[in-house]
């Protein structure tokens, strides 16, 4: 089951609310294939090198990503990320990024 909006909170605090269904512009969507393509190369998944990543193992790498880029207040980054996620992920009703000491937990919540 989908859930119509992804929650996404950072240390206990909701900083975005992404709706599914709002639109992709052109430039995003180019821009999510461009990023689809570079993950066909491999990626760098917490401390493995997955050299051909399923759909899962992608999705998961863009939420390290999200992290990163809310770390860095990159709002449209972000925005872009979160389409991502949605789309690969449709059951995923929360993301909560917390931050332990030298590290971050990042918990995905399924409907």
């Amino acid at each position: 089951m989908m859930t119509e909006i992804l929650t996404i909170k950072l240390d206990g605090r909701t900083v975005i609310e992404f709706s599914r269904s709002a639109g992709v512009p052109g430039h995003q969507r180019a821009f999510l294939e461009r990023m689809d393509a570079d993950m066909d190369g491999g990626i760098l998944l917490g401390d493995e090198k997955i050299d051909r990543p399923d759909s899962k193992q992608r999705a998961h790498y863009v939420v390290e990503q999200l992290h990163y880029a809310l770390q860095d207040g990159n709002q449209p980054l972000a925005a872009v990320l979160c389409t991502y996620i949605a789309r690969s992920l449709p059951e995923l009703k929360s993301i909560r990024f917390d931050l332990h000491e030298d590290r971050v937990e990042a918990d995905l919540v399924y409907c």
